[in-house]
């Protein structure tokens, strides 16, 4: 049990002295599946690989490490794959309540 410890404290200190600039959002291209797995520590990008099974694609543990590092660092760290999933949301629901189609997709 102590080692899973020590490994979950090594993963969230990685986390934490991830920097992230704060004079501009994530463009287009940082919200590509690459750049979302380069986006993730060393650390949690090895911890994902290991834990998740091997037919799991890249946007599984992209999508999984961008929620973990947000959970950990929600006011300091900007995920560009949620913030690309919000936006992508918000269009959806505007678009749907401004015409009379329902959401699909």
């Amino acid at each position: 049990m102590r080692i899973i410890e020590t490994a979950a404290n090594l993963i969230k200190s990685d986390i934490k002295s991830a920097v992230q600039p704060k004079d501009m959002y994530p463009s287009c291209s940082d919200m590509s599946i690459e750049e979302g797995v380069a986006y993730l520590t060393g650390t949690l990008r090895v911890f994902l690989n290991v834990l998740l099974p091997r037919q799991c694609n890249e946007v599984k543990v992209a999508s999984h490490g961008h929620a973990l590092m947000q959970a950990v660092r929600h006011r300091v760290l900007l995920s560009p794959i949620q913030l690309g999933l919000g936006v992508h949301c918000n269009m959806s629901l505007i678009m749907s309540t401004t015409t009379s189609e329902p959401l699909t997709d």
